[in-house]
């Protein structure tokens, strides 16, 4: 990685662009072990939160690391990629890549960056991209910035790829245990970039040789959760009309080592599984060689949602001005992002049947629940209600009160989450419909 590569055991310079869910608690762990790390982010609130010792969201054990980098002044942030970057050993760009309405990627953010790095670093620097990335992206598309501005890649700036692999709230668990995949430009990037990744987490390195394997290990990775999903959710309907509990199946199935069934809902949300999958299908569209299981898997994930609205509509029968209260705006229990969260697709499907969408969520305030589209309510609040579909299963709506809920003239609680029970609703008066009914 040239002479600066060698200066970790001095105060080795990270710099970290993009302090989101993932930056963050990466600038807490690097500080952790002794790299002084500046973050950058064009949010001047989350710069000014770091700056200060604050964290900008609940992850478990960060406070407390950023807090204390601070104090030692082995953590800053700031804006100002340019100055930054201008002194960094080494930059990990974190910033999103985006599919638009089309499922056609936007990789502006990433460009933007790169065009900064390529002006900015110095001679030695490596730049290791954690940003989930199409196949072939970093070499075709982000190299060629970088020789555009005269750099000699592998000779006087070092690139590697290296997808971030972390789940909101468990990022420091994983950055100990789950192994880090890096893929380079070349063989000199390869053993900066490896040295980089070994330092930085205690040798839980997997060397994958190309760019282009680095960036692939992800999107299969993706790909293989949501084909999962989708072969669940349509085993789901099929076992229903067959008379067969899945949920009774998927666990007896998974006793087996080589079976790893996922569990059915009422779709797929997140920055994540909705959305990598077509960074490989548009490429594969392209190619002339279609994926057309990774194609189906999307569109079954996604008319789950359907589904539920009409599995309620036909237990319900008709009622005028029916009123329908969803449970859970995040993508994920206790998490506050609704990332292409199903309760959108959920509210969409009712709203075709002319059916008044209330929605509660702990983790949002009413004001972001109505900017949002629908009308806000609390699990717990008086009110007629004809209908609930369960879209995630916060700890704060368990155990579930299906008294209260009958009380509030509730007929038909669809469970997209396996929260209940048909015996816990009978007992109430309430129709329990679910993926596995």
């Amino acid at each position: 990685m040239g002479a600066r590569g060698n200066a970790v055991s001095q105060p080795f310079h990270l710099v970290i662009v993009g302090m989101g869910k993932v930056g963050q608690p990466l600038s807490a762990w690097a500080s952790s072990r002794g790299l002084r790390v500046t973050g950058v982010d064009i949010d001047p609130v989350v710069v000014e939160k770091v700056n200060a010792g604050h964290v900008s969201f609940d992850e478990q054990g960060m406070a407390p690391l950023i807090a204390k980098a601070v104090e030692t002044g082995l953590l800053s942030a700031t804006t100002d990629l340019a100055t930054a970057s201008a002194s960094a050993d080494a930059v990990i760009v974190i910033v999103p890549a985006l599919v638009d309405e089309r499922k056609q990627i936007d990789l502006s953010a990433v460009m933007s960056v790169t065009q900064t790095l390529a002006h900015c670093l110095p001679s030695g620097a490596l730049v290791a991209y954690e940003t989930t990335l199409p196949i072939g992206a970093t070499r075709s598309k982000i190299a060629p910035v970088f020789t555009a501005e005269g750099r000699k890649i592998d000779e006087d700036i070092f690139i590697v790829y290296s997808p971030e692999r972390i789940k909101s709230r468990q990022a420091l668990w994983q950055f100990a245990n789950v192994p880090k995949i890096v893929g380079a430009y070349g063989p000199s990037s390869r053993e900066g970039g490896l040295d980089f990744y070994r330092r930085l987490f205690d040798r839980r390195v997997i060397d994958v040789g190309s760019l282009e394997n680095a960036e692939a290990a992800k999107l299969v990775d993706m790909a293989y959760r949501d084909v999962n999903i989708a072969l669940v959710n349509e085993l789901s309907e099929y076992l229903a009309a067959a008379g067969v509990d899945i949920y009774t199946v998927i666990p007896a199935a998974n006793t087996h080592r080589e079976s790893h069934l996922h569990q059915p809902g009422v779709g797929v949300g997140g920055h994540c599984t909705p959305v990598y999958p077509w960074f490989m299908i548009n490429d594969a569209r392209r190619r002339e060689k279609p994926l057309l299981l990774m194609e189906s898997a999307r569109a079954i994930n996604d008319r789950q949602a359907e589904r539920a609205v009409a599995s309620v509509a036909t237990a319900l029968g008709e009622i005028p001005e029916t009123r329908l209260m969803i449970m859970g705006l995040a993508f994920r229990p206790d998490v506050p992002n609704d990332t292409l969260s199903p309760a959108y697709l959920v509210r969409d499907a009712a709203r075709r049947l002319g059916w008044q969408v209330l929605l509660c969520d702990p983790y949002f305030s009413d004001a972001y629940i109505g900017n949002a589209g629908f009308k806000p309510t609390r699990h717990d609040a008086p009110g007629h209600i004809d209908a609930v579909i369960m879209v995630t299963a916060h700890a704060a709506f368990l155990p579930l009160d299906f008294e209260g809920l009958a009380r509030r003239g509730v007929k038909v609680f669809y469970d997209g989450r396996n929260a209940a029970s048909s015996e816990e609703t009978a007992t109430a008066g309430i129709i329990y419909r679910s993926p596995a009914t």
